[in-house]
């Protein structure tokens, strides 16, 4: 039988964003194109996700914005309002992870149940991560790949916090001795999202 967690087949990113985000009870948004809502939000609380830390928006007005087969009309001006005034204040306001969902191919849809892991295995990875309740030091080399990501990127201090926070959650799900550099490097990437840069502008199709 199918579960919650293997129905979003096809975006495992998300999945993965949705593990990170239980285990560390960190603060998650997922722009949603592609009508994923219900799945995500099913997904999250069958690995054990508090729905408090979930925020699911759409990547416009209209909805539209990022998916191939709709289009969008909202204008740019539009977007910018949805963005800066009824978005931005709440979903984005110290959040820890961005993602935006993916299209879903017919061969993810086939292969949903077979190939996919489940919230059972899921929930067993974690249990098995929390009985580890040290916290794992970051070796040299992410120290300095973190110094030139706060450099080149602007981090705040409050986003540097976030990234050491999720990079060792990373670390933990990940069974790792320390926090190493991939660690960071995926921290990063939730962190860099065009849309926290404030570069979704780019993406209206009517600029």
């Amino acid at each position: 039988m199918i579960d919650n967690f293997q129905k979003l087949a096809g975006n495992e990113h998300i999945k993965r964003g949705l593990e990170i985000s239980s285990f560390g009870r960190h603060k998650i948004t997922i722009i949603d194109s592609f009508d994923l809502k219900k799945y995500i939000e099913d997904a999250y609380v069958s690995i054990g996700g508090n729905l408090d830390n979930l925020t699911v928006i759409k990547p416009c007005p209209c909805g539209n914005l990022n998916n191939p087969s709709k289009m969008c009309n909202c204008s740019t001006a539009r977007v910018t309002k949805y963005y800066y005034w009824s978005v931005i204040q709440e979903a984005f306001k110290d959040v820890h992870l961005v993602l935006e969902t993916s299209a879903v191919r017919y061969k993810d849809i086939e292969n949903t149940g077979k190939n996919y892991e489940d919230a059972n295995s899921v929930l067993k990875r974690m249990k098995a991560c929390m009985e580890e309740i040290s916290i794992l030091k970051i070796n040299e080399h992410s120290n300095e790949l973190l110094k030139k990501a706060v450099q080149m990127l602007g981090f705040t201090l409050n986003q540097y916090d976030i990234i050491v926070s999720v990079a060792r959650t990373i670390a933990r799900l990940d069974d790792a001795g320390e926090t190493r550099c991939e660690h960071f490097s995926e921290a990063i990437q939730y962190q860099t999202s065009d849309i926290l840069q404030g570069d979704f502008i780019r993406r209206c199709p009517n600029v």
